[in-house]
């Protein structure tokens, strides 16, 4: 049986307003060793450095930086839930 498409949504939103934040605890939980009948991630970014530095930031409680590097400032990655579709995150950031 095919998988469906991932399903795409971006969060975008005025700056200053908790996206990076909001992306740093999302990735930090989701790389957190969880089961797997939680929620998982499928397909990463070939390169993760940004996302795992805002993560450490966030845990640590400090400045996090706030664009990521490269030609698209896009991050994505996919990710998958029991029961449910795959949903892939796009983050203009």
């Amino acid at each position: 049986m095919t998988r469906p498409a991932p399903f795409r949504i971006a969060l975008v939103g005025l700056p200053a307003t908790g996206k990076t934040t909001y992306i740093a605890a999302l990735w930090a939980y989701l790389r957190s060793g969880l089961s797997e009948t939680k929620y998982r991630v499928t397909r990463v970014p070939d390169d993760t450095t940004y996302l795992n530095a805002i993560a450490k930031a966030w845990s640590e409680r400090k400045d996090m930086p706030r664009n990521s590097p490269g030609a698209t400032d896009r991050v994505e990655f996919t990710i998958e839930v029991p029961n449910r579709d795959p949903l892939t995150v796009v983050i203009p950031d």
